[in-house]
């Protein structure tokens, strides 16, 4: 039944968000924390909570050194600017992850892509 469905989903969405809140909260300093907010921050976003997710992208960014990590935060970061329509500060944060030596190449051509479409839109 579909009820159903949908009640076993958001209950495992919930209970996914608290896995990584109390992952977050326990263990800050963690190797895995970055992966973490990421995770957490992917959630909200979904939930369509993209100012949240925007937050833990933002402090993720910060924390992390110009690496993997933090230019997953970056790409993230961005596309929730997008959903708050705040075009130029996503289009910085695109930037970001293209010039990141470390970014997986997908995450890099992506980043450029998006941050292409909206040099021409602004």
């Amino acid at each position: 039944d579909e009820a159903g469905e949908k009640t076993t989903r958001e209950f495992h969405i919930s209970a996914a968000e608290r896995l990584l809140r109390t992952a977050l909260l326990e263990s800050p300093e963690s190797v895995q924390a970055g992966y973490t907010r990421i995770a957490l921050g992917a959630l909200l976003f979904e939930q369509g909570l993209p100012a949240d997710a925007a937050h833990l992208f933002q402090q993720q960014a910060e924390l992390s050194e110009n690496n993997t990590v933090a230019a997953e935060a970056a790409f993230n970061l961005a596309k929730s600017r997008l959903a708050l329509h705040q075009s130029e500060d996503a289009r910085r944060a695109f930037l970001l992850c293209v010039d990141s030596a470390d970014a997986d190449s997908e995450v890099r051509l992506a980043g450029y892509l998006y941050e292409g479409r909206l040099r021409i839109e602004l």
